[in-house]
């Protein structure tokens, strides 16, 4: 009685020899005769942007699919499931080919906001001359008409960022150092 090994078969991930990218199915749909389609079928011909691009992706399937009288559309399917789908209606060759290559650099994950909270409005409650916090305000932000980058003295500052109101006080005892 022999020792037999166990038959696996390898599961494709991604690591230091291997990298799947996310993008697997693109589906270019045009139609021949409309001139919303002209930018599309323009870059399936040439020689130049479509046989070029198709030859750095080797593992996404490139599929073309004439539809009459439909706007062109691309559609990207991914590992994860999701499809995403841009049109692509009057667009010239360079920009239909950013929009593939955005397609194809991207993840299939929803599209998530990213960024800094917004600071809506700004309110100045209190002016004084007892030595508070130093600034210059900008006529452009606060609304004022005269007195374009006068130094002033805030006692207390409150404004709404992301739709959360924020107070600025200045400390008394830190001054004291």
């Amino acid at each position: 009685m022999g020792v037999l090994g166990i038959q696996t078969t390898s599961i494709a991930q991604n690591g230091l020899t291997h990298l799947l990218p996310p993008c697997t199915l693109l589906t270019l749909s045009y139609c021949d005769v409309s001139p919303s389609s002209r930018g599309l079928t323009n870059f399936l011909r040439s020689a130049n942007h479509f046989p070029l691009l198709a030859t750095r992706h080797p593992a996404t399937q490139f599929v073309t699919a004439p539809k009459p009288n439909k706007h062109p559309v691309i559609t990207a399917s991914y590992i994860n499931g999701r499809s995403k789908s841009i049109c692509v209606r009057n667009m010239r060759v360079e920009e239909v080919k950013q929009k593939v290559e955005l397609l194809l650099g991207n993840d299939g994950r929803k599209n998530r906001r990213v960024g800094a909270r917004k600071v809506e409005t700004g309110i100045v409650e209190g002016v004084g001359d007892g030595g508070g916090v130093r600034g210059r305000l900008e006529c452009a932000a606060w609304g004022c008409e005269a007195g374009l980058g006068k130094e002033i003295t805030l006692l207390e500052v409150s404004c709404s960022i992301g739709g959360r109101p924020w107070k600025f006080e200045r400390n008394k005892s830190r001054d004291a150092r």
